[in-house]
């Protein structure tokens, strides 16, 4: 028969203070590594040239400048937009008909870039695509209808004046807080039928 204040032998069950020095150590080292890592992922760089909106659960709240920044890790974020002139080739020439419905396809480029103080208005109103949501539908439309009052001959002889006139009506029908900084008329290619003739 065993007694019951025998001391028993072998592996008992250790409690969280039984393991002495070292595991006392390792809770403040997790701690340390735990706190290393949370500061890293806050740390946000905006870059010169850049303005970064910052999101709290999605919602646009506030514009970072360029430096240091801090956001709450997991909670918050941030979508940079350039300040900086960009420059966005069509990738697809663009088809318009001139005044004497004759067709060209064109090779069309423009200059872009974010005004700082409205860069939350520009990502609540059209999202960090705003060259294909906005930029892209306006630089289309306005270019077909300026090139419709040409004929074929004067795109060609007034080339300069055509592009004027585009970009002056791009400009005008963009949103504030996009500005741009020039519309690139790189190339004109008029029909086989109309180059021949």
């Amino acid at each position: 028969m065993s007694n019951i204040f025998t001391p028993r032998t072998g592996n008992a069950p250790r409690g969280p203070w039984s393991g002495g020095v070292s595991s006392l150590l390792s809770v403040p080292i997790i701690a340390v590594v735990a706190g290393v890592i949370v500061v890293w992922m806050s740390y946000t760089p905006i870059d010169e040239g850049e303005v970064g909106v910052k999101l709290r659960w999605g919602q646009a709240v506030g514009t970072l400048e360029p430096g240091f920044n801090i956001v709450i890790p997991f909670m918050e974020s941030v979508v940079r937009f350039p300040t900086r002139t960009q420059k966005y080739t069509f990738p697809e020439l663009l088809n318009a008909y001139s005044k004497d419905i004759q067709a060209a396809d064109n090779k069309v480029s423009v200059t872009y870039s974010i005004d700082r103080p409205k860069a939350i208005e520009v990502y609540s109103n059209y999202g960090p695509d705003f060259v294909n949501t906005i930029i892209t539908p306006i630089v289309n439309k306005r270019f077909k209808e300026v090139f419709g009052k040409y004929e074929a001959e004067k795109i060609v002889n007034e080339r300069q004046k055509l592009g004027d006139e585009i970009q002056d009506s791009v400009r005008a029908n963009m949103p504030p807080g996009i500005r741009i900084g020039g519309v690139q008329i790189e190339n004109i290619q008029f029909s086989k039928t109309y180059e021949d003739a």
